[in-house]
């Protein structure tokens, strides 16, 4: 049973508890296991002239879970700033920054967070593949110089 566990993946204590109990009345349950890949948020080029929001940012994150009775839950962090309020890429050349943000769907009113208090959660299907949309926006009238702006986003599957 040892071999069931992946080293990459978390679970917290009272999840474990109900796993190993899910596991104690038959032996044949799975331990859930996922994978996860992503396609990162690329914006064409902004302007800082532009009345309205650019909103050419499109990723993706694919999840797959199996095993287990689960309803996975993908979260997204702030990035390099505390809060998903407004995330910010910075310049790689100056310390300019250019205010974005990351939703859960096209209209772009939902924003992708946590699902504690820094914005929504995403939760899934268990036993299929789920190809979920990162919609990126970034406001009109920033005045950021030119150059290459990034943030680094991690993607966590909660189960």
């Amino acid at each position: 049973m040892k071999n069931r566990f992946r080293s990459n993946v978390n679970i917290n204590a009272f999840q474990f508890v109900l796993i190993l109990m899910s596991l104690l009345p038959s032996f044949k349950s799975a331990i859930a296991a996922c994978t996860i890949n992503s396609v990162g948020v690329v914006f064409s080029p902004y302007s800082a002239l532009q009345s309205l929001p650019n909103n050419s940012g499109v990723g993706t994150v694919t999840v797959t879970c199996t095993g287990g009775e689960v309803f996975p839950v993908i979260t997204l962090t702030t990035g390099q700033h505390s809060s998903t309020t407004q995330r910010f890429m910075t310049s790689s050349t100056s310390p300019d920054k250019l205010g974005y943000n990351i939703f859960t769907d096209a209209a772009r009113t939902i924003v992708w967070g946590d699902g504690k208090g820094q914005g929504s959660a995403v939760t899934v299907q268990s036993s299929t593949t789920n190809i979920l949309s990162l919609y990126g926006q970034i406001g009109p009238g920033q005045d950021a110089g030119v150059g290459y702006y990034g943030d680094f986003l991690t993607v966590t599957v909660n189960f």
